[in-house]
């Protein structure tokens, strides 16, 4: 955890190294235009198995060609594990699922950013990039009546990844805008259990001998949203 903890605060610190302030003010009073995303599918299955993620990413760009994204989630209970325990736990047992996620990358895009619309303040990131990202996720998951007694499980993923993507305008919708991406990384997967008051690790983590339970990470995903 301290190596991923390093590794974290140098990929975080690369916008002190790579700003230009007289590029970054030149393209500010072009005009760039931030975008604010989602994904659709998420709140079927989210960053921790089982989980619903409500997803919310902001794009800001610095200079011309490069930005910023952060975002931020809330997990709850993923439909599918609303369907088992519909369909196969016991009358009066109902899962409860909370948690967060966090997450933040650094995007290189490999051309200046564009204006399609020729239109006044209309420059957008646009293109193949390549981006350091990181993500943190965290949720607990009891039922009714074990949450009562302040019995639970936890589960937290953390990892850092190195993106390659390409953010694409859409034509047919007005202001839509897509980010594909795919990558690989380093990842840690941890559960822990509370019974009254007293953690310790989970047995998930000694089942866990898969590529969920490996420290290797790949990504391919999307995001999609709007430009304002």
């Amino acid at each position: 955890m301290n190596k991923l903890i390093t590794i974290s605060f140098l990929i975080w610190s690369l916008p002190l190294f790579s700003q230009n302030t007289i590029d970054t003010i030149d393209w500010k009073q072009k005009g760039t235009r931030n975008i604010v995303k989602t994904n659709p599918l998420v709140p079927i299955w989210g960053a921790i198995p089982l989980t619903s993620e409500w997803r919310l990413l902001y794009e800001m760009p610095f200079s011309h060609n490069q930005s910023f994204q952060i975002g931020a989630s809330y997990l709850g209970k993923s439909p599918i594990l609303k369907l088992a325990e519909d369909s196969m736990m016991g009358p009066g047992i109902e899962f409860v699922v909370k948690g967060f996620r966090l997450q933040g990358g650094y995007k290189f895009y490999f051309t200046s950013f564009r204006n399609y619309k020729q239109e006044p303040f209309n420059y957008i990131p646009l293109g193949f990039y390549v981006s350091p990202h990181i993500s943190y996720s965290t949720a607990t998951f009891t039922t009714r009546a074990a949450s009562v007694r302040n019995v639970y499980i936890q589960g937290t993923h953390y990892n850092i990844n190195f993106l390659l993507g390409y953010q694409y305008y859409s034509l047919m919708f007005d202001n839509l805008v897509v980010d594909l991406f795919m990558g690989f990384g380093w990842k840690e997967n941890y559960w822990e259990e509370n019974i009254n008051g007293v953690t310790r690790s989970s047995t998930l983590n000694t089942v866990n001998t898969n590529y969920y339970g490996s420290n290797f990470k790949f990504s391919l995903g999307f995001n999609m949203g709007f430009r304002f």
